[in-house]
């Protein structure tokens, strides 16, 4: 048990809140919720809502509350809050069926009242971090309400972790994050919790509630590590170690080092009454250490049992089960085991169960009263120990540890509110100038940070160096009013004095919530004093003093340095106006391709809108990849003539182990953002680029087989702390076509959580001059292309007056194409050749002058054609053939579709087939043509890489088709014989001749002539004397349609 246990409060009683539902009506139910509310006080109702539109404030003037309802009239207390609870439960997400709000605490205020703090649960299990406490006034009527409840639904992913694999990643995380063997740790049972990363300020993302197990790790003094960890996936979305303890310093002692226990924990040299140096009325020792830390020890419980009326040893001394009680318990002078610490130990902290001191750290009050502090400050606010909140806690540990040393006469001589300047260390802290010790006296300081600030282990996101805003303000409200007026930051304030502060400030640890931020205490200090006022002497104008403290310190903004959580990328360069290419909100995920189950939409966590998209962390002991991408489906032109960012929200907790003395930061995960030019074939990291908040961690490669580090690369790791920006100058790849992705990949044995991104915007920062006009593209056609594009992304100061396209080839202007109108974005340029390759290049004008160039290159494609056979008989087939290469280099293009036209001499051309070329960018089509015919091939490119091309015209020629056949081939001498026979295709009319081979002349002689008749048909008569052979054919002459026909040679034997 430490000061920052989460939820380490007993319940002293249960009142269940469970809302019913109402009527519904137009008016979203939160709101018309407050406007009931209002209408119940006379008086002003301030109610503030965090960004999700759930509130975390509602608070009153003094003597005008919120009444109370007639029912809850003789109910008890905590009946009373959850009565308030139940009526206005929408202001706080209570009015769903599965959330519910439990009573755990009824205290008395410090003015007239009771504080009733209240546990959210959702679906029966508590929420870390959904707490709220209502304040109620002595009538039971509703002064304030502070806290924070969540808004989202449980879970319903299967739970597939079990309780032990939770203890053993918990004991793992911690054992490599202290460097310290696994076997000096101990687990403790794991709790059933739901987590709400907004609830406590980490940054991280979620959509629904995760249901975790909440594991407390312990082992050596310094070690109370908590862990969450995700019961659905066996992630671990929050880790830190909850001791407190004073900055740490360098003492100077000789004092032996503690022994282990049989698990290998330290014994903490626990202090028992029979062991113990000095006890209560005891003499004095003369030891310093021990004298010290028992009357400062005393000090501090005297202050607040005067002050307060607190019995401190009740509220949180130590029962060791000795008979002898509780006691407040200080261990001085302590050194850790061997192996688990220095020795002389540089520290001193509270843990649970006392205050361990280094030599030297209890000779300063202020040191012992803020450690004891935050034994308190577990009773009350139980502030987790973590970002803001945990700077609220350090910080309220100071302002009682200085409120102690300011009235302990003994020691507060020369260095009022400065912390530790009894110490062996020296001052470690002003309240009173903050900056003088680097730490911020106002939220929009530059030294506030988020950094890991002490020189040993990391700082749990700034909780020493950011409590100097709530030191600053607790300066100015607390100082006496005789010191006088302090000018800050604007305002002039007059402090109310030690005795109201404390007041103040101990009713305010008691109406916070665990996970409170310093825009919670912004609403909670000026609302304790408004509940206060009428007693112990504070009035409205004390209330006035606080208000003008935690405004003069900026509690209600956001940190601006460069250092804390959220750092922002400029925009665009000086001179430079942007203009936007491409940006994404996230209303849907329709430009993204992903990894499948790895990257989700999410709601209720955006930079800006409503959706983000987030990537978990992968877990590679449940068999998810070890890397996982986003990808944007869309292809960017990078522009030329202006300068070009890529510019993203994001947030990412990935894998990692913080600073130590020995070593700094070591990343184990992380996420980079990649890019291709190449449409996707591979990817480079952007981290070369030049970058604003770039991927500047070196991640390591665990290897867990070989326990050592496989590979190193650059990217985002470890915590981003919320929300930041980063851009990345993409100017230098003006003019390609760029795919990006971000990745993430996962360490092999841890993850924490994941990587958020929102706001994903690409970009153009130009002046006076155009960019280049944005999508080009020229389409290939014959002897022409087709020229077309889109305005620049940039358009230049005065806008574009004209385009200009230059084409070129091998390097020469073959055209130049001048004042081409600006509301133009086609163009046809013509008389191109073909087989040749064409760049063109265009420019936008300004008044100023030409702008950056696009250009797009068609090259020229030669395609090679030949007929076979070119002269055949009519119905036979004809084969044309030949091959498509790229003119520059003669390769063969595969794949391409050609086209073979034809027609019949002196017809119209006609689309006879098509095909795609082969591997080796061949071709082949076969056609049968019924007469004369003249083909040629085409390229139909109609497409942007290639120019249209057709080979030359190829002919051919179809011969008529000529039968013929005699009655009989051996007539005698003088006999009639006929030959008959018929052409094809049909020539009515036309006509043919009968020749015969001249053996003497040797050759063919027409020996008669007719007419085919209506079907295309003929005979011939003829008789022979001579005793011999005779050769005859048929011969149809050839014309426009068709070339010569020839019958076959008939021959017959005259006897």
């Amino acid at each position: 048990m430490t000061s920052a246990l989460v939820f380490g409060v007993p319940a002293t009683g249960y009142a269940s809140v469970s809302p019913r539902p109402t009527a519904q009506q137009q008016e979203d139910p939160s709101q018309a919720a407050e406007r009931d509310m209002k209408r119940q006080s006379t008086g002003t109702v301030t109610v503030k809502r965090d960004e999700r539109g759930v509130v975390e404030f509602v608070g009153t003037e003094h003597g005008k509350p919120v009444r109370k309802p007639t029912q809850a009239a003789e109910a008890s207390h905590a009946q009373q809050a959850a009565q308030y609870l139940r009526r206005y439960g929408a202001l706080w997400a209570l009015d769903r069926a599965s959330s519910d709000a439990i009573a755990t605490r009824t205290s008395a205020s410090r003015g007239v009242g009771k504080l009733v703090r209240f546990q959210q649960a959702v679906d029966g299990m508590p929420v870390l971090g959904g707490e709220l406490v209502v304040a109620l006034d002595g009538g039971g009527n509703l002064r304030s309400v502070t806290g924070e409840t969540t808004p989202l639904s449980l879970s319903q992913r299967e739970r597939k972790v079990t309780p032990e694999q939770a203890r053993e990643t918990a004991i793992t995380l911690a054992a490599r994050a202290h460097d310290v063997p696994a076997s000096a740790l101990r687990a403790s049972e794991p709790e059933a919790y739901a987590y709400d990363p907004a609830l406590i300020g980490s940054g991280s993302v979620s959509a629904e509630l995760a249901p975790v197990y909440k594991i407390e790790v312990t082992g050596p003094a310094h070690i109370d590590h908590l862990v969450l960890v995700d019961r659905t996936r066996g992630s671990v979305p929050l880790t830190f170690n909850q001791v407190s303890h004073a900055d740490r310093v360098v003492c100077d002692r000789n004092n032996r080092r503690d022994g282990t226990d049989a698990n290998g924990d330290p014994k903490l040299a626990t202090c028992k009454r029979r062991a113990a140096a000095r006890e209560e009325g005891g003499a004095t020792t003369g030891i310093a250490d021990v004298d010290a830390a028992y009357d400062y020890t005393g000090d501090t419980s005297d202050y607040f049992e005067d002050e307060l009326d607190i019995d401190l040893t009740a509220m949180i001394g130590t029962d060791v089960g000795n008979g002898y009680g509780k006691r407040l318990r200080s261990t001085v002078r302590y050194c850790p085991p061997q192996g688990q610490g220095d020795c002389p130990m540089v520290n001193a902290f509270w843990n649970g169960n006392g205050v361990f001191y280094g030599g030297g750290m209890p000779q300063a009050d202020d040191v012992v009263a803020h450690e004891l502090t935050h034994g308190v400050i577990e009773q009350t606010a139980n502030l987790m120990y973590w970002y803001q909140s945990g700077a609220i806690n350090e910080s309220m540990a100071d302002v009682f540890g200085e409120l102690v040393d300011l009235n302990n006469g003994n020691t507060e001589a020369d260095n009022p509110w400065k912390l530790g300047e009894d110490s062996p260390f020296g001052i470690v802290r002003d309240m009173a100038d903050p900056e003088a010790t680097n730490q911020p006296d106002r939220m929009t300081s530059p030294t506030y940070s988020a950094e890991t600030i002490d020189s040993n282990r990391f700082d749990n996101g700034g909780v020493h160096t950011n409590s100097g805003v709530g030191n600053k303000a607790a300066y100015l409200i607390a100082r006496e009013p005789s010191e006088g007026a302090v000018p800050f930051n604007g305002r002039t304030i007059t402090g109310i004095g030690h005795a109201k502060a404390t007041e103040i400030y101990y009713e305010t640890l008691r109406t916070l919530a665990s996970g409170a931020d310093y825009e919670d205490l912004f609403h909670a200090l000026p609302q304790a004093c408004a509940n206060l006022i009428g007693t112990e002497g504070i009035a409205s104008g004390d209330c006035d003093t606080v208000t003008d403290a935690v405004t003069a310190t900026e509690m209600n903004k956001q940190p601006t340095s460069p250092n804390a959580k959220a750092p922002e990328a400029p925009v665009c360069p000086a001179d430079t106006q942007k203009a936007t290419v491409f940006h994404e909100g996230f209303g849907s995920l329709g430009n993204w391709s992903t990894t499948r189950n790895m990257w989700h939409r999410v709601a209720n966590y955006a930079k800006s809108g409503t959706y983000s998209m987030y990537g978990w962390e992968p877990i590679r002991q449940l068999g998810e990849p070890k890397r996982t991408f986003a990808k944007l489906t869309k292809r960017f032109e990078i522009p030329r003539g202006v300068k070009t960012f890529l510019r993203f929200d994001h947030q990412y907790l990935f894998a990692h182990w913080p600073e130590t003395e020995q070593a700094g930061t070591q990343y184990f995960a992380g996420g980079v953002l990649q890019y291709s030019t190449n449409g996707g074939r591979s990817y480079r990291s952007a981290a070369g680029l030049p970058w604003v908040n770039g991927p500047d961690d070196t991640i390591e490669n665990w290897d867990p087989n070989t326990g050592t580090i496989a590979s190193r690369y650059r990217g985002f790791g470890g915590d981003s702390h919320g929300y930041l920006s980063s851009r990345v100058n993409v100017t230098s790849l003006e003019g390609k076509d760029v795919i990006f992705r971000w990745r993430i990949t996962a360490d092999p044995e841890l993850s924490f959580d994941g990587w958020t991104l929102d706001n994903v915007n690409l970009y153009a920062c130009g002046g006076d001059r155009p960019s280049s006009p944005s999508n080009q593209t020229a389409t290939g056609q014959f002897r022409r292309a087709v020229v077309t594009w889109q305005p620049p992304v940039w358009e230049g100061d005065g806008g574009v007056e004209k385009y200009a396209i230059v084409v070129r080839h091998a390097g020469s202007v073959v055209k130049r194409i001048d004042d081409i109108p600006a509301d133009t974005t086609r163009y046809v340029v013509r008389g191109l050749g073909r087989e040749t390759t064409y760049n063109f290049r265009m420019r936008a004008y300004s008044a100023d002058g030409a702008g950056g160039f696009s250009q797009h290159v068609l090259r020229g494609t030669t395609l090679a054609a030949s007929t076979k056979p070119r002269v055949f008989r009519f119905g036979r087939r004809t084969t044309i053939s030949g091959t498509m290469v790229n003119t520059d280099n003669q390769r063969a293009l595969s794949g391409q579709k050609v086209v073979l036209k034809g027609r019949p001499r002196g017809g119209s051309w006609r689309t006879i087939d098509r095909m795609h070329t082969d591997g080796n960018g061949a071709y082949s089509f076969t056609h049968k043509p019924f007469r004369n015919f003249q083909y040629k091939v085409f390229y139909w490119s109609g497409n942007q890489m290639r120019m249209w091309s057709r080979s030359d015209l190829k002919k051919v020629w179809v011969r008529q088709k000529v039968t013929s056949w005699f009655n009989d081939y051996r007539p005698n001498r003088g006999q009639w014989v006929a030959l008959r026979g018929r052409v094809a295709p049909k020539h009515a009319g036309e006509v043919v001749k009968l020749q015969q081979w001249d053996r003497g002349d040797k050759r063919w002689k027409t020996i008669t002539q007719q007419r085919l008749n209506s079907d295309s048909k003929y005979q011939f008569s003829l008789r022979r004397w001579q005793n011999r052979w005779f050769a005859f054919r048929v011969v149809k002459p050839g014309h426009f349609d068709h070339a010569k026909g020839f019958s076959p040679v008939r021959r017959i034997y005259v006897s």
